[in-house]
């Protein structure tokens, strides 16, 4: 038996010599392959993983009935009348709905895209612009001295952390894109780049007609100077002498240029003051977003999670602690306990801020303890010695391009541009959009007010070109508190319902079954309320005019 084994061994074995002859040809292969190939580094297959990984993940996310409908009506309106909205546009809101609409370029482009693409290019854009701001906030860590595949791991981080708010076509998403670029200008900032005093305040521009956030970016911007003039001052021991350090000139320079860039726009400086009383709105308390961070949600384990990792990093890590990272740290996080909403910028900021310390905690357990040397500006996450053992391959190059490609066929925005065949917007929306009733209504030329869930009221507007108008639609800050306390009053059945039908002319109410099922007893016993259509997913009810009173 020993024999058997030791034979069968010997022939499953190469003959002695073999490995000399094929490794020069193997040898051969690899220079043929680089000759076809650029050479790519293990860190760049890394970003081009977690890119991709973004792009498909974004990709595919359907639209939801959300605000994004509202957005689009907004800008089907600029470009139909080529005048910049000034009151609503629905012409539901109380007293005109005078006010400042400060998204006004992100709404006339995103009609402008929709009209160009149809619905997928909706699709398109929103795994674009997410998978460009985190490419750009993979080089803003990369810049702080971070490994290519650090930063790569930070923005799939980042991405994690953001995505209960992430997943919404909605104006927001050029907010994130224009911070990643602070964070960026920031990074060359600090390294004494020059070029970001020219390109930033453009961005600046664009974001303050594109998103009320650009405040976030400015705010940012502060921060890091005042945590750079207290850091200097402490090692000078002189705040005006730090005034005066270049690094301190830069990020002063750079900030003032900035905020003089977003004066440019429609209303001028009134931007700032509209931008900074939007969240003070009575009404927005009652929407989910606005409200407080709390454990139990998704955005409470999120933020409580990463604020433990802060924790443990400043136990573990070495690298100085920076009075702009506590500055940000603390704002954002009280911040987002206040409102969910401000979850996407506590995470890119967070991710940003917490990388490096993150890379000093891995070096550190690797080198077996001990402050890590020369640590600012060092390629964090290897060794010096481990790039030499693992040099460039044009196999990885392949391996990238590979994944790109299958990708581009999987993710169904970019799957439609290659087939060439236009998906409809029922393959495209949320399967909650009530896309069946809605065309229920147009074919039926219904006209006049309507109820409807605030999450449906969007889509119906959009859908019927205005034809019918919603009481109350996600712009809940255009209405008065009594018009809101009106509609959560339908909601909630009140008995006063009749009443509130005639004071505000309601003529129709678009129901999903769930409440329809709460209002069928009032609605039902009334004679005035008639049923017309109803599927598996909605109920349309008419409104019968109030018998005029005998003469």
């Amino acid at each position: 038996m020993c024999a058997y084994d030791t034979t069968l061994f010997a022939v499953m074995q190469p003959p002695v010599g073999s490995a000399k002859k094929v490794a020069p040809r193997m040898q051969r292969r690899a220079a043929r392959l680089d000759t076809l190939f650029p050479p790519m580094s293990r860190g760049a297959l890394a970003v081009i993983i977690a890119l991709s990984a973004v792009f498909l993940a974004t990709s595919l996310h359907r639209l939801n009935d959300t605000d994004l409908w509202g957005h689009l009506s907004y800008g089907r309106w600029m470009v139909e009348h080529r005048a910049l909205v000034t009151a609503d546009p629905l012409g539901v809101a109380d007293g005109g709905g005078r006010f400042v609409n400060i998204p006004w370029l992100a709404q006339v482009s995103g009609y402008l895209w929709y009209q160009a693409t149809g619905p997928g290019g909706l699709q398109l854009a929103h795994a674009a612009l997410m998978t460009l701001a985190t490419g750009v906030l993979i080089a803003a860590v990369r810049y702080r001295g971070v490994s290519l595949a650090g930063a790569a791991a930070a923005g799939v981080a980042f991405y994690v952390l953001a995505l209960p708010i992430v997943g919404t076509v909605r104006p927001q998403l050029f907010g994130l894109l224009g911070m990643s670029l602070t964070l960026l200008a920031w990074s060359l900032t600090a390294r004494g780049r020059r070029h970001p005093l020219f390109w930033f305040p453009l961005v600046m521009v664009l974001w303050a007609n594109l998103h009320g956030s650009f405040l976030m970016g400015l705010a940012v911007l502060a921060a890091a100077a005042v945590g750079q003039i207290w850091d200097v001052g402490r090692r000078c021991g002189s705040i005006p002498a730090a005034w005066r350090a270049p690094s301190v000139r830069r990020l002063r320079m750079l900030l003032m240029l900035s905020a003089a860039a977003t004066l440019l726009n429609p209303a001028g400086p009134a931007l700032w003051w509209n931008a900074l009383l939007f969240g003070q709105s009575a009404n927005l308390a009652d929407i989910s977003e606005w409200g407080p961070t709390t454990l139990r949600s998704l955005t409470g384990v999120l933020l409580f999670g990463s604020l433990a990792v802060t924790a443990l990093l400043l136990r573990q890590s070495h690298r100085p602690v920076r009075a702009a990272e506590v500055l940000l740290v603390l704002a954002l996080a009280a911040a987002t306990l206040l409102a969910i909403r401000m979850l996407c910028w506590w995470a890119i900021v967070w991710v940003y801020l917490a990388a490096p310390h993150v890379a000093a905690v891995i070096k550190r357990w690797r080198t077996g303890g001990g402050d890590c040397p020369n640590f600012c500006g060092a390629k964090m996450g290897l060794s010096p010695s481990s790039s030499a053992h693992d040099p460039p391959t044009a196999m990885r190059t392949m391996i990238a391009m590979a994944l790109v490609f299958l990708v581009l066929v999987w993710a169904p925005p970019t799957h439609e541009l290659i087939s060439g065949q236009r998906r409809s917007e029922a393959l495209v929306a949320a399967g909650d959009t009530p896309q069946f009733v809605a065309e229920e209504i147009q074919a039926r030329g219904l006209t006049g007010r309507v109820f409807a869930p605030i999450q449906w009221a969007d889509y119906l507007a959009w859908h019927t070109n205005n034809a019918i108008r919603p009481l109350v639609y996600s712009h809940v800050h255009l209405f008065s508190p009594a018009t809101w306390h009106d509609y959560q009053a339908i909601a909630s059945d009140s008995p006063d319902l009749e009443q509130i039908v005639d004071r505000h002319g309601l003529r129709y109410f678009v129901l999903p079954r769930p409440m329809a099922a709460v209002l069928g007893d009032s609605l039902g016993r009334n004679k005035r309320f008639r049923t017309i259509y109803q599927d598996q997913q909605a109920v349309l009810v008419e409104v019968k005019p109030a018998a005029k009173p005998a003469l």
